[in-house]
């Protein structure tokens, strides 16, 4: 037996999933026997093309991106829906919910005031830790990084795509990559109003608290 045949006969003991992992997000841990084999055995499962398609679309799209905006534009709700069903098991409730902010966001004019770049990260080692990756703000020529989930969706359209994030993106796939982002602008709600009024509530909170430990000392 051959090393490419012995590679190939470890990988069929794997499932998709982990597979898809080698494919998608360690590939460069691996040599190019294991991931031809990877994906032969992907082959053998009939889902190998549907991984390659998405491949050469995010190939062509993710170099040319500026903003989450161009990420948004350029990949169709059905797709990022997949991944939202599947990927993070959202109710066809909440699912119905991101087509109506889909929609809405495509309309919406992107404001960007200050230089702020959207970078994505991996923040864990796999998936048996949890979702590996995360999302953040980062302003230009300073250190360090925050949170987006208080920003306005217009001010989400207007991040400028980081562009060392691209080749993750790349890896990814810009649909989990829009999914990904979807959850992390909706964290306090499904509409902007909601997401003002939860934000409101909480900074009032967090001022009463601070008041009320000045008159205890």
């Amino acid at each position: 037996m051959t090393d490419y045949e012995k590679i190939l006969e470890k990988m069929r003991l794997l499932d998709d999933e982990a597979i898809k992992e080698i494919l998608m997000i360690h590939f460069a841990d691996y040599t190019d026997f294991a991931l031809e084999a990877a994906r032969a055995v992907l082959d053998e499962r009939g889902i190998n093309e549907s991984i390659q398609e998405q491949s050469d679309t995010v190939n062509s799209d993710v170099i040319n991106l500026e903003t989450f905006k161009d990420c948004i534009k350029a990949v169709d709700y059905q797709v990022v829906e997949k991944k939202m069903a599947g990927l993070f098991k959202e109710s066809d409730k909440n699912l119905e919910l991101f087509r109506i902010i889909y929609k809405d966001l495509m309309m919406m004019k992107p404001v960007n005031e200050e230089p702020i770049q959207l970078f994505l990260a991996q923040v864990k080692e796999d998936l048996s830790q949890g979702y590996p990756f995360d999302v953040f703000g980062m302003q230009d020529g300073e250190e360090g990084y925050f949170g987006l989930e208080m920003f306005t969706w217009s001010e989400w359209l207007g991040l400028k795509i980081f562009d060392n994030s691209k080749s993750l993106i790349l890896n990814l796939g810009l649909d989990e990559f829009v999914a990904l982002c979807l959850k992390k602008m909706t964290t306090f709600g499904f509409t902007e109003g909601e997401i003002e009024e939860k934000i409101s509530a909480m900074q009032g909170f967090e001022e009463f608290d601070v008041q009320e430990e000045i008159e205890e000392s």
